[in-house]
C-alpha cells in the first residue's frame, strides 16, 4: 500500500495576485488616484453641464424641475447613460491605447492587469465603470456599495472593489 493521502493541502507556494511585484510596478498613491477621478469628474460635469444647457436652450426641456416616483427612476438611468457616454467619448481612446483616462494621464498613472499589461476595453471601461456605476444608481444598495468601493483604498494593496471586479490596479506610468 503506497502513502497517497487525497486530503492533503498543495505543497506548491501561493503566488499573491493582490500585490505589485517590486521590482515592475509601482502602486499609485491614494493621492494621485483621488486627483485623478476629481479631473475626470471636472470634465464630465463640464461637459454635462453644456449639455443640459444646450437641452434646455434648444428643446425647452428642464432638467431641474423636481420628478418623482418611477419617472425619477428612468431620469436617472438616462442621465447615468449620457455621463458614461460622455466619459467614453472623452477618454475611450486613452483607454484603448495607454489604460488611462485624461485625469490619470495628467496624474502619470494607469490601469494595469495584474500582470501589468493595458487592459482591454471590457476590463477598463465595462467593468469598472458601466458595471459599477450602474451597481452605484440601485436605490437604497447603490450609495452604500459606493461607499464601500472607494474605502475599500485603504487597504493594503490601495485596490478598490471596481478594481477587483475588473481584475486592475491602478500603477504608477514609468
Amino acid at each position: 500500500m503506497d502513502n497517497y493521502q487525497p486530503f492533503t493541502p498543495p505543497t506548491a507556494p501561493l503566488a499573491e495576485p493582490d500585490r505589485a511585484q517590486p521590482g515592475q510596478l509601482e502602486l499609485a498613491s491614494r493621492r494621485e488616484r483621488l486627483n485623478a477621478i476629481l479631473i475626470d469628474g471636472l470634465l464630465v460635469l463640464l461637459l454635462f453641464g453644456a449639455m443640459a444647457g444646450a437641452c434646455y436652450a434648444f428643446l425647452g426641456w428642464e432638467l431641474w424641475k423636481p420628478i418623482h416616483g418611477v419617472r425619477q427612476i428612468y431620469v436617472n438611468l438616462a442621465m447615468a447613460a449620457a455621463s458614461l457616454g460622455l466619459f467614453f467619448i472623452l477618454n475611450g481612446y486613452y483607454l484603448v491605447k495607454y489604460g488611462q483616462t485624461i485625469g490619470k494621464r495628467s496624474c502619470k498613472i494607469r490601469i494595469a492587469r495584474l500582470d501589468g499589461s493595458i487592459p482591454a476595453l471590457r476590463s477598463s471601461f465595462v467593468l469598472r465603470y458601466c458595471l459599477v456605476g450602474l451597481i452605484k444608481n440601485v436605490p437604497v444598495f447603490g450609495p452604500l456599495f459606493g461607499l464601500v468601493d472607494v474605502l475599500w483604498i485603504f487597504r493594503k494593496n490601495r485596490r478598490c472593489l471596481h478594481d477587483l471586479v475588473a481584475g486592475t490596479m491602478v500603477v504608477k506610468v514609468s
